[in-house]
């Protein structure tokens, strides 16, 4: 069948109502669902306005109305098309889901061809986030301005007779428009569209996760670990390079299922291809803490995952590693920790006891910092703490 056969064989498909998929997901529902509880309901957490939402299913969960729309948020075949390509790597991947779960936790050996479709799956979800969208819809108007910037610049120098040249020169309004770009060019996913579509992409990106090494954690005590509304995360560790940090070298994690995360790691990190480890729930907290740090809408199976003080506690006891990858940020968490450190060498004190106390009268960690700062420092007194 060639390209116009089949072109005009989707237009008579979805010129049936029926086959018209208005509500479409970006995260698929196959994968929210096993984070659902007992009652095949989602526990949400909108962090932004810090409150815990009602129970809900996965139905209206991370989708929106004509989701791959081109022009407009109406009906139009490209978002059809796109919600049936998308769903063919769905359906590919829900049939080997529940077998790689099982794999990874009866085998240390996991089959290099169930590797390569998670590897496929994981960059499928990633093109499909709505950031991911929106940011490369960015990167594309920014360079469309530069280009028509650089060309306009260029004729002003190098053509300067040219009547339409002279019109624009001639009215300061428009030339300052133009050299300082402001107006803003009409908006739509074309950009977008034409790279997700692009097969050449997705193989790319699957083969960057496939030789990155793989460290696979199982959580083996009570905390599960938690989702996302972009069930992969990226984390760019702050380092000082001209050219940024390169793809290979970014830490990426996917979380399989509530007990199983996959931690994509730096070719160099390891010999090993991929490597399996059971941990506590303090680890679970950790890896939970660097989602819960990026992301506003979070995702479980249990309410108690979420409960704020959890992730409080684990942005104190993971100090130190964070700081190592994001100093900037974390620069006053590592300072009240020394502080805190201070105080219970000095008293005899467990850290935790401090802290806890701490957090127990509702103290943010800025709050800490300068009650430490203020009382302890200038008294030399931890009662007036």
């Amino acid at each position: 069948m060639d390209n116009n056969d089949f072109l005009n064989q989707m237009i008579e498909k979805y010129k049936n109502p029926n086959n018209v998929t208005k509500n479409q997901h970006y995260v698929p529902q196959f994968y929210l669902k096993k984070f659902t509880n007992s009652e095949w309901r989602l526990e949400t957490l909108d962090k932004e306005n810090k409150r815990l939402l009602k129970s809900q299913s996965v139905d209206h969960v991370c989708s929106w109305m004509f989701f791959y729309w081109v022009e407009t948020w109406k009906e139009d075949l490209t978002s059809q098309l796109l919600e049936e390509m998308f769903t063919a790597y769905e359906n590919n991947f829900a049939l080997i889901y529940q077998s790689l779960i099982d794999n990874i936790n009866t085998y240390w050996e996991i089959d290099d061809s169930l590797i390569f479709q998670l590897c496929e799956f994981v960059t499928i979800s990633r093109f499909r986030w709505k950031y991911f969208r929106e940011q490369l819809k960015s990167m594309s108007q920014d360079a469309m301005k530069k280009m028509m910037q650089m060309w306009y610049s260029m004729l002003k120098n190098y053509n300067p007779e040219d009547e339409h040249i002279k019109d624009i020169v001639s009215n300061k309004n428009a030339d300052d428009m133009i050299v300082n770009w402001k107006f803003n060019i009409v908006e739509n996913n074309a950009s977008y569209i034409k790279f997700i579509t692009d097969e050449k992409n997705i193989h790319c990106y699957t083969n960057l996760f496939f030789n990155k090494k793989i460290n696979i954690y199982l959580a083996t005590w009570e905390r599960n670990f938690i989702t996302s509304d972009c069930c992969v995360i990226e984390l760019l560790p702050e380092k000082h390079q001209f050219y940024g940090v390169n793809f290979l070298d970014r830490l990426h994690y996917f979380v399989l299922s509530p007990r199983i995360l996959i931690e994509f790691l730096p070719p160099h990190y390891s010999k090993k291809k991929v490597s399996r480890k059971q941990i506590d729930d303090k680890m679970v907290m950790y890896f939970n803490f660097l989602r819960w740090m990026k992301w506003n809408y979070l995702y479980s199976c249990s309410k108690e995952d979420l409960n704020e003080k959890l992730y409080s506690k684990a942005r104190f006891d993971f100090t130190d590693k964070l700081f190592s990858l994001f100093p900037t940020e974390f620069s006053k968490d590592k300072e009240t920790k020394d502080l805190l450190i201070k105080i219970s060498n000095i008293w005899w004190i467990n850290i935790d006891t401090i802290y806890d106390m701490l957090m127990n009268q509702g103290k943010t960690i800025e709050e800490i910092t300068n009650i430490i700062q203020r009382r302890f420092l200038k008294n030399k007194s931890f009662r007036y703490l």
